[in-house]
Formats: structure tokens, sequence, C-alpha cells
């Protein structure tokens, strides 16, 4: 299906009906093809490849395709039927300063309309505007829930609770990034600007294939794709969204 025509079938209010069916088509196998990127770390002595998708989550086809808005609950359960995993804010940093396309941030106002199909389309094709036919990996697109321990200590709850971040852009107050990561939202919040960029499982470690979340975890290695100033990762997924559990999509 055609992302133009996938898009008319939404309905304009975000939540859980509209996800349901955003789920539907990723199980109906309607989401973009997705082209690969590889990103490089190092940390300490140590090197590494992790690919994530160039671009992120869509819906339609090669020549008509549009990009898709997520809950961290959707994300989750989406990133569960396409066998990835969701980025942290290493990752998201290193996507930026590695990207072949760098686009500015396209902001819209604040309001109570931001999680409208509308409002998230515009934001898509205010993108391919500034993206001008350019192939490869982009950024900066928006925010993306991340995967981080911190949400074992959240302040609204480890099951209710997200965490966002992103949009690199010098122009920020602190010169790198608007969105730092952010608790205010719960995992069923949604707006134009939550998107979700796919990482593989597994990644080359010192020229060794690797599990990513084993390397997350381990105390010599975790700065690979976590900050340097975190711990060893203590999560896999975020609390609360089980695989395969449309309940998760309930508030």
């Amino acid at each position: 299906m055609k992302g133009s025509d996938f898009i008319k079938t939404l309905p304009e209010q975000g939540g859980p009906a509209r996800e349901r069916l955003i789920l539907e088509a990723v199980r109906s196998g309607l989401t973009r093809p997705a082209s690969w990127a590889e990103i490089h770390a190092t940390y300490k002595d140590h090197k590494a490849v992790i690919r994530v998708t160039e671009d992120v989550f869509a819906i339609g086809e090669e020549d008509d395709w549009v990009r898709i808005a997520v809950s961290a609950s959707l994300q989750w359960l989406i990133a569960d039927e396409l066998d990835l995993l969701c980025m942290t804010a290493r990752l998201c940093d290193l996507v930026h300063a590695q990207a072949a396309v760098k686009v500015t941030p396209c902001f819209q106002q604040a309001d109570n309309q931001i999680g409208h199909t509308s409002r998230m389309l515009r934001h898509h094709e205010e993108i391919e505007k500034k993206r001008a036919g350019r192939s490869g990996l982009i950024s900066t697109l928006g925010k993306e829930w991340i995967l981080d321990s911190t949400q074992l200590t959240h302040p609204m709850g480890t099951k209710a609770g997200s965490i966002n971040y992103g949009w690199h852009d010098p122009h920020a107050p602190n010169g790198h990034i608007w969105q730092a990561r952010g608790y205010k939202h719960n995992r069923w919040h949604v707006d134009y600007s939550q998107w979700f960029r796919g990482v593989a499982k597994q990644m080359v470690v010192d020229g060794e294939e690797r599990s990513f979340l084993e390397v997350a975890k381990d105390p010599a290695l975790y700065g690979l794709v976590l900050d340097a100033f975190e711990h060893p990762l203590r999560l896999d997924r975020h609390p609360g969204v089980s695989p395969g559990d449309l309940s998760a999509l309930d508030p």
C-alpha cells in the first residue's frame, strides 16, 4: 500500500485505535523496507560497528511512503515485529555525528493537536523538503524513545514513564540538542516529533559479532553503546510492554 493511501485510513486523533491500525499494518507487511547504515563507536581500546536504519519507521512503498510517529509502547511492539531494538542516547548522538544527510529541526506549535495525524504528515513533508532527495543516514528528524537504565528509577514509574531524546541542532541552547533525556511523557504519549529508528540486535566488536544487549551490559564494553558516565544496561526493553501484548497500547 502506498503511504499516501495508508495515512488516509488513520483517524485524526492519536491513541490506541490509531496505534492498533499502525501495528496491524506492520504485521501485514506494509512497513517501508529498511536501508541500513553502519555507525562506528570507540570506547577505551575497543572499536565497534553498529547497524541502524538510515531513516525512521515508515509505512508505504519506495516511491510513496510516510514516516509514522509512535508512542513508546507502540515503538517496542513494532520493534518486536521487525526483530529490532531501540536507540540509546549515545546511539542518537553517534547517528547525528556520522549522518550523511543533516537537516534542521522542523518545529510545530506545542498544543492539544500535536498528536494528530495531520501534524504527523506535515512533519514528514517538511522533512522531505529539507532532505531534497538526498539519500543515506539522516538526522535530525525529531525525538526518539530511548533504551536507558534510568527507566528503572523513572519519576513517573517504571511501567508508565518513558524517556525521549533528540533533535540535535547547533542552534539549541546548549549548542548540541533541544531534547536531552526527557522524563515528562508517559509511554502512551505520541506527538508529531516522536519517531522510531531501528537498531540491529547484533553488532561487531573488535572484529567479532556480538549481541548488542550483551555488549550494553558488559562492564568492559558498555561505553560503546551507552554514554560513558552511565553504568552497564540493567534492562532489555521498556517495563510494562511485553512482546505481542496489545494491551500495552491502552492507558
